[in-house]
């Protein structure tokens, strides 16, 4: 009776400890997809000016304040809810100075306050956290093309940068970039990156991976813009120079990867459509603690393709249909680790460092996944002056489903041989309500899938509302 107890008592435990890596992992990936899009909404104070004055100089701030809710990421109503409610102030103060229209030197420093009221009775995180002011984004930027008519651009310092569509690699790192566009709708650039100091480890089976993650990038990116259609190219190869802390003996978690995207994008009028395959090599390590350390081939690839009408006609509904994939492997149970990742053959699971949104509420990665997406949205009170045009609702279904139904996704919890992940409903709102203020209310709740044990097939959700000011 005793052993049976303690069997069960360890059972409980693990259930306990695999649910709440899950909701981390979820919370995670849902905070990477916000911070992309904040980013991408604040590259418009990045624009270089286009007045040709001797100095052009200018400042700014912009807070985003927003409320998040969280109700059964594990997708399980009996367990407690690791964290239920967050509130964040992320203030963000920039300033620009151009010289004739040679040299931009652009800063920006970031303040973030979170306050957890309400988390989970054996939660052991920080519940009130101020970082900074840290170093956003800093960096000098020559140009060439305008007083001298050369055309070429060279970008030193901590920058936000892209490839493609952003999925193989996105993000704020200290590189330099060199660009050059000779015309005709012809443009080529390279970099070299490497993460922030301090930055979390992809692979947090990596010993110390907090603030542990020393990865460099280099990159060759070639486009060709016509009217209404660009192609693109790139090559990134991506090496991962991190350390264990402490050291590991039994096991090397080094992964070095390079990847191969094309793609095509256009905008009619009525019509909007983009596509892009993604292939990746590499080198990667089996998980010792499964099978024999060795160092294996990574043989994956993904795909984004998708379109959107837009009728003009009343209330200008957008109408969205997508297909993603990213390919998997059947050995792994984590799709970003090493521990729990590749034993045996070749690793075709897909690893990138980019951003895929796919949902608000599961947020999963694009490994071993294919997404599928329909939605809508309009601009319903078209009829009121200066509200209609600037308030927006609309919805998106998704249907997630196993590339390889024996591996695992993000979500670890989704362990059963099945290709039926499930389904997600998200609904969105919005508004700017003036000038320099907006407002945003994304709302989704996910389906479980025969992928999830029967225990945690509970619907899951997530609110989050933003109201966003500039200054």
């Amino acid at each position: 009776m005793r052993l049976k107890k303690t069997l069960f008592f360890m059972l409980a435990c693990f259930f306990v400890f695999v649910s709440q890596t899950s909701a981390q992992s979820i919370i995670r990936e849902q905070d990477r997809q916000i911070r992309d899009r904040e980013t991408r909404e604040l590259e418009v104070t990045e624009k270089v000016p286009v007045e040709k004055l001797d100095f052009i100089l200018e400042y700014g701030a912009w807070v985003f304040a927003d409320y998040r809710n969280y109700k059964n990421l594990d997708n399980d109503r009996e367990l407690e809810d690791w964290i239920k409610d967050r509130y964040t102030i992320d203030t963000r103060v920039w300033g620009s100075g151009t010289y004739y229209q040679l040299l931009m030197l652009y800063g920006r420093l970031k303040n973030v306050y979170t306050w957890l009221p309400n988390v989970s009775s054996d939660y052991t995180g920080i519940k009130d956290d101020f970082e900074g002011p840290v170093v956003d984004v800093l960096y000098g930027l020559v140009f060439l093309h305008d007083r001298y008519n050369i055309p070429l651009s060279l970008k030193v310092g901590r920058q936000f940068l892209t490839l493609g569509s952003g999925i193989a690699y996105s993000d704020i790192h200290d590189g330099i970039e060199l660009g050059y566009i000779p015309g005709r709708g012809f443009g080529i650039r390279g970099f070299i990156s490497k993460t922030k100091e301090f930055d979390d480890n992809i692979d947090i089976s990596v010993p110390g991976y907090k603030d542990e993650n020393r990865r460099f990038f280099f990159a060759v990116e070639a486009h060709y813009a016509a009217v209404h259609d660009v192609a693109f190219a790139y090559v990134l190869v991506q090496r991962d120079r991190s350390h264990e802390c402490p050291t590991d003996p039994t096991q090397n978690y080094t992964y070095n990867s390079e990847y191969l995207g094309l793609g095509i994008a256009g905008e009619r009028p009525l019509f909007a459509y983009w596509a892009e395959g993604i292939k990746e090599f590499g080198k990667s390590y089996t998980d010792a603690s499964r099978t024999e350390l060795a160092v294996k081939d990574v043989d994956a690839w993904a795909f984004d393709v998708g379109a959107k009408l837009t009728p003009d006609f009343y209330s200008h509904p957008i109408l969205e249909a997508e297909i993603a994939y990213g390919s998997g492997d059947k050995d792994r149970i984590s799709v970003t680790d090493t521990v729990g990742g590749n034993i045996n053959g070749r690793d075709t699971n897909f690893l990138y460092f980019g951003i895929f949104d796919a949902g608000y509420t599961m947020a999963p990665r694009l490994s071993n996944l294919f997404i599928y997406r329909i939605g809508l949205s309009l601009k319903p009170l078209e009829f009121i002056p200066y509200v209609g045009n600037n308030f927006a609702v609309g919805s998106r279904i998704y249907v997630y489903q196993k590339a390889q139904k024996e591996g695992g996704i993000y979500d670890v919890e989704a362990s059963e041989p099945s290709p039926d992940v499930g389904e997600e409903l998200d609904f969105f709102v919005h508004w700017k309500v003036y000038e320099n203020l907006y407002f945003t209310l994304r709302y989704g709740v996910f389906f479980p899938g025969a992928a999830y044990p029967r225990g945690i097939r509970e619907k899951s959700k997530f609110l989050y509302v933003q109201t966003r000011m500039t200054f």
